[in-house]
């Protein structure tokens, strides 16, 4: 039974799609506003659909409830996906059953009270039936696990499928592009705020991990990523480094552990804020490919790296070119301070930062703790996983 149904001639006007939607969406908005930013666009869409069911229920015609479930598990899947709570989505819609109700009960006579009724039954019925459906979608979605077929229901949650590896529901390979462009945005510190802004190309994807944001678009080649990666970085709201790479679709993981790679790099080793791609560091990426190198470089300077004076002088030292003078001068410290804080990073690590082989060999060796460390970190972000 629909509520087009029911209404009496003449009554159709008042409870038209246009005057309905205004009303509802007015008494809905408090509560939207009222959601944390980041769930309210979701929010927004999820809203959205269930209106249009309420919409076509009040239409004339043969309204099936049935056709709207698909697009309302969607709607429970991608809140799930995006890692919102459920209760912000439970609390709208069980507003939006009861303003739905209201809005269409004011559409009847008063004399009526039998229609009144059974058109308010109808609603609620609808409106049960439309949660359970969105509810089985966000459960679906929170089953999912590492490594699980996942499907597309939004841009972030493919996007870091392709970066880690996760396989894609065939019946979703139309939604993905042949080569992509893979750029890490990096700063130094964790509570650092993200230099992006807050609006980038809509093709472009982004996936927060840590000290570093990645972003995926599709890149017909390496011109065309390059190309991405310096019109946004014209964009940034501050300085910061970024590495990008072109991959074909089966290689966007190898592309996100290089530009991972790459700007841990340009960071660890003082580099300027830019747009790095491998060229650029060839030396410390070629030696973090060594495994037996790299174990020998993280042993030789790990007892260095719980002695924070000592690990501040020595990049002070490095930012200064080996200059002494100009190190002590930037840490506000007396040279032979300094001197002191570089004969104990020899004791420790068995190079003497005065000489400029070690001392070379002591930069190579802080890039590479920070570059493994970091990796460490290089997990699937919740985005993904249930």
């Amino acid at each position: 039974m629909t509520l087009a149904s029911q209404l009496p001639d003449g009554a159709h006007a008042s409870a038209g799609p246009s005057s309905f939607i205004t009303r509802l969406t007015t008494a809905l908005r408090p509560l939207l506003l009222a959601a944390p930013p980041r769930c309210r666009d979701d929010l927004q869409a999820a809203v959205a659909a269930v209106v249009s069911m309420h919409v076509d229920a009040l239409a004339d015609g043969g309204f099936r409830l049935d056709d709207c479930v698909s697009r309302l598990r969607s709607v429970g899947a991608d809140w799930a996906v995006a890692r919102h709570p459920v209760d912000h989505l439970l609390d709208m819609l069980n507003t939006l059953t009861e303003k739905t109700a209201d809005i269409a009960v004011s559409a009847l006579p008063d004399d009526r009270p039998d229609l009144r009724d059974a058109v308010e039954a109808d609603v609620f019925e609808t409106s049960k039936v439309s949660i359970a459906a969105v509810l089985a979608g966000y459960q679906e979605s929170r089953q999912w696990k590492p490594r699980k077929v996942l499907s597309p229901h939004d841009s972030r949650a493919l996007a870091t499928a392709l970066l880690w590896g996760l396989r894609v529901d065939p019946a979703h390979e139309c939604a993905l592009a042949d080569g992509y462009a893979v750029i890490a945005v990096g700063r130094q510190d964790d509570d650092e705020p993200s230099p992006l802004p807050d609006r980038v190309h809509p093709s472009l994807s982004i996936v927060p991990a840590g000290r570093l944001d990645y972003l995926v678009t599709p890149a017909a080649d390496r011109g065309a990523a390059r190309a991405r990666a310096d019109e946004l970085h014209g964009q940034l709201i501050r300085p910061a480094w970024m590495a990008v790479v072109w991959r074909s679709r089966s290689d966007v993981p190898s592309g996100r552990r290089e530009v991972h790679d790459t700007v841990t790099i340009a960071v660890a080793s003082n580099r300027p804020p830019d747009v790095y791609g491998l060229d650029d560091i060839l030396v410390e990426y070629a030696v973090l490919q060594e495994e037996s190198v790299v174990d020998n470089l993280i042993d030789s300077i790990a007892p260095l790296m719980d002695q924070f004076p000592l690990v501040r002088a020595l990049e002070a030292l490095l930012a200064a070119n080996g200059n002494r003078s100009k190190a002590a001068l930037s840490l506000d410290i007396h040279r032979s301070t300094l001197d002191y804080h570089l004969s104990r990073v020899e004791d420790l690590t068995g190079w003497r930062p005065t000489c400029p082989r070690d001392l070379e060999n002591l930069a190579i060796a802080l890039t590479t703790y920070a570059v493994v460390n970091s990796r460490e970190t290089q997990t699937p972000p919740a985005v993904v996983l249930a």
